[in-house]
């Protein structure tokens, strides 16, 4: 457990991330091989804890849930929801480690144990790049504030490192960074490492120009097909991590005169993709993409700053003031205006289907300053109602895709050929989905079965996103005279897996499992269903109760059923068990 405060010496230093970027403390430990621990507080009280050991990121704690483990494991596959929910009574009992309780139950294997567990410091580290910049940082050398946490060995820290930079970028810390060595040529040492940042394919590309040339940040800018806040967040991830070196500038050749007069041009305006986007790759459409459930930084938004100019720095800002010309914007809102019918909801935002929440949110923010209609000019306010229908698109795909249960079921359209609903056809079927879910609640506490299962059945088929429909629609299949028998039971048993696996918050999913289990003379699975269901509601009378008589009975610890074992005798689901009562 990490060390308590009172046990903590004085730290060796202090600050705040307003002024020393996460991205510099971490790179400093790096270079410098330091072993201890920073602490960092954000204003809201939450806080992170790093455990560095010889310049490596070994162990990090959030006081906020990012990647449980137990999840981490189950999104990779590696262990089932049954094993997950059965591992959690002796780690609540017991204490200890879970993955170590789960590699000891024969449920994992090293390898898969090391793999989740770098999974896991990968997203807890994007969590910690996010941390507000009135967040303040003490570092305590050679501390370990994490005794007893499980760590991680030969962590490469710098595809963590791009991903949390795309995902919070400092630009204070990048314009002053990058003001530095603004006259200046910029070349790759002898021999860099790009590879290890795991850049997408056209940041790779981009970072491979500086191999055997000396480029300033104006011409690297203006040759790459990045936009501009991206190539400069890349030259500055490069810089500091000191993947290119500085070379003093070579003179260039004067330009020979033009004899005609170069038109003046307005400066390129914000647009889906220059702007918003990491890359400037399209995205990939869910319906032809198998997207892995956690990528080597597949996509991250980079937060655009308010006004961000065209050229950041005056090396690549000695252009003219152009005379204002809005008719290439009016073709990119009239064309993006058209095409947003013909694009899913992850490309309207830009994103992979495997992005996270944050990505979403960012994604959207970063879209929201490009096409609202408060951005137009006034030149081109006849474009408002086509960038208020791009607006209430986007808004659309945030809400759809922020939603883990909501992009679920919008996967499932999508891969179905359903393409990008419409906001009034979604919401008149959820709202249908859930007036069935109702009618067939009360008729199952009516025990009129036949016409619940019916009702709950279209329910399901017309709002699968709803783990509640789904269970109900177990329960009342396993009420059926004919779904008596251990193995009826235990094939409603895997629909309520199914239903968990939708929601792992299913209070009513754990307790009709529990009841299950019950039933087949399980009480070790049945006592830990129960306890789940309490602790989602501790209002949950029911499985309070039901614990109880089992606790009474078998002890906290209560027998496990093996396998080869024959059912006992089916305790009866009666009218006074039936949990929709």
């Amino acid at each position: 457990m990490a060390l308590p405060s009172l046990a903590r010496p004085q730290p060796s230093a202090r600050g705040e991330l307003r002024k020393i970027p996460v991205a510099h403390l971490l790179v400093y430990a790096l270079e410098r091989e330091l072993t201890g621990s920073f602490e960092l507080t954000a204003p809201d009280r939450a806080t992170a804890v790093l455990r560095i050991v010889q310049g490596a990121v070994a162990k990090v704690s959030t006081s906020k849930p990012v990647a449980p483990l137990g999840k981490v494991l189950l999104d990779l596959g590696y262990v089932s929801q049954e094993v997950l929910e059965a591992s959690r009574i002796p780690l609540t009992e017991e204490g200890g480690l879970h993955g170590q309780i789960l590699l000891r139950s024969g449920a994992l294997t090293e390898a898969e144990l090391d793999h989740a567990l770098r999974v896991q410091l990968h997203e807890k580290l994007a969590y910690v790049f996010t941390l507000p910049v009135r967040s303040t940082f003490a570092f305590y050398r050679d501390v370990d504030l994490l005794e007893g946490f499980g760590a991680v060995e030969f962590f490469d820290l710098f595809p963590s490192l791009w991903r949390g930079l795309c995902l919070a970028p400092p630009w204070e810390q990048i314009d002053t960074t990058l003001g530095r060595v603004g006259g200046l040529c910029l070349t790759a040492k002898t021999d860099p490492t790009f590879d290890r940042f795991r850049f997408q394919e056209d940041v790779a590309l981009a970072a491979r120009t500086f191999e055997g040339r000396a480029l300033g940040i104006g011409q690297f800018t203006r040759e790459s097909p990045l936009s501009h806040p991206t190539a400069h967040l890349l030259v500055y991830t490069l810089v500091i991590t000191k993947q290119v070196v500085v070379t003093e500038p070579k003179p260039e050749p004067i330009p020979e005169p033009i004899p005609e007069p170069i038109p003046e041009e307005e400066e390129e305006p914000p647009t889906l993709v220059r702007r918003s986007l990491i890359s400037s790759t399209p995205a990939t459409s869910p319906s032809t993409r198998s997207a892995p459930l956690y990528p080597s930084l597949s996509f991250a938004a980079v937060r655009v700053p308010n006004e961000p100019p065209p050229s950041r720095f005056p090396v690549v800002s000695d252009r003219p003031n152009p005379v204002a010309d809005h008719e290439p914007r009016r073709i990119e809102v009239r064309e993006f205006g058209q095409r947003i019918e013909q694009l899913d909801y992850f490309q309207m935002l830009g994103i992979p289907c495997d992005a996270s929440t944050q990505d979403v949110d960012l994604a959207f923010m970063a879209l929201a300053k490009v096409w609202h209609p408060d951005r137009l000019p006034s030149a081109l306010a006849d474009l408002t109602d086509i960038c208020t229908h791009i607006i209430s698109r986007l808004n659309d795909a945030h809400h759809t895709l922020r939603d883990p249960a909501a992009r679920a079921h919008y996967l499932l359209m999508v891969r179905q050929g359903a393409g990008a609903p419409s906001a009034q056809d979604y919401v008149r079927r959820v709202l249908e989905a859930s007036q069935l879910f109702q009618k067939a609640e009360a008729l199952a506490k009516h025990e009129d079965y036949k016409r619940a299962e019916q009702l709950c059945r279209d329910a399901h088929q017309a709002d699968p996103t709803q783990a509640d429909y789904l269970a109900l629609l177990a329960w009342i299949e396993a009420m059926h005279p004919g779904s008596q028998t251990p193995e009826a039971t235990l094939d409603k048993v895997s629909i309520l897996d199914r239903a968990i696996a939708v929601s792992d918050r299913c209070e009513r999913a754990f307790y009709y499992r529990g009841m299950l289990y019950k039933r087949l003379g399980d009480p070790y699975l049945a006592l830990a269903d129960f306890r789940k269901a309490v602790a989602l509601n501790p209002r949950a009378t029911d499985a309070q109760s039901e614990a109880r008589v089992l606790v009474s009975r078998y002890g906290s610890r209560p027998p496990r059923k093996g396998p080869t074992d024959p059912p006992r005798r089916p305790s009866g689901l009666s009218k006074k068990t039936d949990p929709t009562k």
